[in-house]
């Protein structure tokens, strides 16, 4: 079996043999909190700054609300809502967000994110669904739904994990979203209480999602030519979740996918993002950094789920970095911004090696 190591000297090699270089899409991370706050941002943000390099995106880091201006957020092609709670913009920063929706902007949130902006309509169809409620922090069983999409492409059928079980208070496929990995309600203990007379998140209920063309983005601006993506996932509550491959690959998997929309000028194309360049869409190709999240993570989800389901519990034993981040925009290394894109020929040698590691691994899929 090849080893994960040398399947990233082989990407390395064949990112040499091609001259095609995509300029970075430009994404800002808003991590704004003005209610409850996760202990795990730093770590989150500090491995979105690691892992975006081998994405080829690059990230600004704020959390302050006057960046969402329409004269700032017209250069990024796509803006992340990580753990906010209760009201992070004012009147001007959420109108500010609806026009770059309508320009064609894409959409990311990550697990607290559903428990912003209440009463925004707009941020609402975004994200697809509004968080209602928790249980108590347990081991649950995940259903991945979709073995075809990026984000959920390398997880097992079904896991176990230690996460919070995230209800929300409406259906996101009532908002067009499709539902890639779910909750198993049978799975878990569920002590948690509505906050309200909702009408729930549907069956299976939802854990992660995507939307190819949110109601948010309607109407168009004239001169966008497609509605930005939005992609949306309940995990990611502890920094030991945010330290697992598995998880960095399902998120920026995801995100990437939101990107290659190709509504956004580091594509070519649209109204608002990065103009520098043309980034090379999906489509003709597969990045090497899109291979970074290998089977190889996956199987290491299987043994942890494994251990966590004999013993009860999973120990959340990573720590945060320190690391310190000003509320002004803090960017990602432009420098480091590029990366390589195989041709076809390219890719399938990709999907070949990756399948053996895929069988090697021996993943119950």
């Amino acid at each position: 079996m090849l080893s994960s190591t040398l399947l990233v000297h082989l990407l390395g090699l064949f990112a040499l043999t091609t001259n095609a270089l995509a300029s970075s899409p430009l994404v800002l991370v808003y991590y704004a909190t003005a209610g409850y706050y996760h202990d795990s941002i730093p770590t989150g943000l500090r491995v979105l700054g690691e892992q975006g390099p081998l994405y080829g995106i690059s990230f600004d880091f704020t959390e302050d609300k006057t960046q969402f201006r329409p004269e700032i957020l017209t250069k990024y092609d796509a803006v992340l809502f990580f753990d906010n709670t209760d009201q992070v913009l004012d009147e001007t920063g959420e109108a500010a967000l609806k026009a770059y929706f309508e320009e064609g902007g894409n959409f990311v949130g990550i697990h607290a994110a559903s428990s912003c902006e209440w009463d925004d309509r707009r941020f609402s169809l975004a994200i697809g669904a509004l968080f209602d409620y928790h249980p108590t922090l347990q081991n649950v069983t995940y259903v991945n739904l979709d073995s075809n999409f990026p984000a959920t492409k390398y997880l097992p059928t079904k896991f176990r994990y230690e996460e919070e079980a995230y209800h929300f208070q409406s259906d996101p496929r009532e908002n067009g979203a499709v539902v890639v990995l779910a909750l198993d309600p049978d799975s878990f203990y569920n002590d948690g209480t509505s906050s309200g007379n909702y009408s729930g998140g549907g069956h299976p209920l939802p854990a992660a999602w995507y939307n190819e063309s949110p109601l948010s983005a309607k109407p168009l601006a004239q001169g966008a030519p497609v509605s930005g993506r939005s992609f949306y996932t309940a995990l990611g509550h502890s920094n030991r979740t945010w330290e697992s491959p598995w998880y960095q690959g399902h998120v920026m998997e995801g995100i990437k996918w939101v990107l290659d929309g190709n509504s956004t000028l580091a594509y070519g194309v649209g109204l608002v993002g990065n103009p520098i360049g043309t980034a090379t869409a999906s489509s003709s190709g597969a990045s090497v950094s899109s291979t970074q999240f290998s089977a190889r993570d996956a199987g290491a989800l299987v043994a942890t789920s494994s251990t966590s389901a004999s013993t009860g519990t999973n120990t959340d034993t990573s720590t945060s970095t320190g690391t310190s981040y000003s509320s002004a925009a803090t960017s990602s290394s432009a420098a480091m911004g590029k990366s390589a894109v195989l041709g076809g020929a390219g890719a399938g040698i990709i999907g070949t090696v990756l399948a053996g590691i895929v069988a090697g691994v021996g993943l119950a899929w």
